[in-house]
């Protein structure tokens, strides 16, 4: 067992600390009090064990884990990604990928650089026939029937900058999510990031992003107001990487989410990902897809793919929705389990389902 202290004001606090940097498994051992002066913050010293004894102490150690952690399965991903390509694979000429654009983007002048995104994809009607929105790459469907259902799988290939909005029912993981896109997206490409909350109604909705923030040192900005924001946004600049949480809706409070889609509509928030759980059936996903339509989504990223034995209700949906896929996510902690969607992390996705399914049997 690994055991730390945490130091803090609230044991609450610390418990949400350590569950954030050692996983929910994370269990509270004992609570001191502080003597003043005697150099540590905070009045309580709590201690804080888990069972994972590999971990290492900070957000590089957890990092370092992740990569390291790909580079045993990548054999197995890039034997599967083949297999998908031979199979059912298109890849749309000239799409590139997000990671070279990355790369590119970061080797050019700051000047040089368009101060705003680009403009949203092409709405399918209006897209030549065949052809797929700019940053956008696809996957076929498999059984080449016409119609909505049978459309292809788009990868967004568009680098992640600029201002991006995360919407979605509640508990999608939205929250999660946005941390871990904020640490494996934003600070591990050395990008400036920012953190705007739109949920400042719902008591202690905020805290998990406080105590991220808190670890990260990421500036964060709870708002409350359509001002509020403005002044948010206004606050962190042009380059930053902006990401933004709003609350969850259920469907008798989708009035007060127009008024969250009016915010982020007359602000210039350019890319909203709608976030879903993969753990929902087909027609959930498509009923919640309809629900938050009015939010103009540009892309679509779905969670807990760890959590669900086939994938079939996720490639299903993406292919009826004709969004581009952007990420899939897993895991319930805010450092890892967030990987860009392509034929790579669907393979990967796949062979973690067959691994847990071979297990199961035996």
């Amino acid at each position: 067992m690994r055991i730390k202290s945490y130091f803090s004001n609230s044991v609450e606090t610390a418990l949400n600390l350590a569950r954030l940097e050692l996983g929910e498994e994370a269990m509270l051992i004992s609570v001191r009090n502080r003597e003043p002066g005697s150099g540590n913050p905070g009045n309580y010293e709590v201690v804080i064990g888990t069972n994972q004894a590999d971990l290492s102490d900070g957000t590089q150690g957890i990092q370092d884990r992740s990569n390291r952690r790909r580079s045993r399965e990548q054999p197995k991903i890039a034997d599967r990604s083949l297999t998908l390509r031979k199979s059912a694979v298109t890849a749309e000429p000239g799409a590139g990928t997000r990671t070279a654009a990355v790369q590119k983007q970061a080797e050019e002048p700051a000047g040089s650089r368009p101060a705003k995104w680009s403009e949203r994809p092409q709405a399918d009607s209006d897209r030549p026939s065949g052809s797929a929105a700019p940053g956008v790459s696809r996957i076929s469907s498999i059984s080449g029937s016409e119609g909505r259902k049978h459309r292809s799988v788009r990868f967004s290939t568009e680098p992640l900058h600029g201002r991006v909005a995360f919407v979605g029912a509640a508990g999608a993981g939205k929250t999660t999510t946005l941390m871990k896109t904020a640490f494996q997206i934003g600070l591990a490409r050395n990008q400036q990031v920012r953190i705007i909350s739109l949920d400042a109604d719902r008591i202690g909705a905020a805290e998990p992003l406080r105590t991220f923030c808190i670890i990260t040192q990421i500036p964060l900005c709870i708002t409350a107001t359509a001002k509020e924001f403005q002044v948010a946004l206004a606050d962190a600049g042009e380059s930053a990487l902006v990401l933004i949480d709003t609350p969850g809706f259920s469907p008798e409070e989708m009035g007060a989410a127009s008024d969250i889609a009016a915010i982020l509509q007359g602000n210039h928030v350019e890319q909203i990902q709608l976030v879903v759980s993969a753990t929902m059936s087909a027609e959930a996903l498509s009923l919640t897809e309809r629900r938050f339509s009015f939010f103009r989504p540009t892309h679509v990223l779905y969670t807990k793919v760890d959590e669900v034995g086939s994938m079939d209700n996720v490639i299903l949906h993406s292919r009826e929705c004709g969004l581009p896929v952007s990420f899939v996510g897993s895991g319930r902690k805010a450092f890892d389990g967030l990987s860009e969607a392509s034929e790579s992390s669907l393979a990967a996705t796949l062979i973690a389902q067959e691994l847990g399914a071979i297990e199961s049997a035996a």
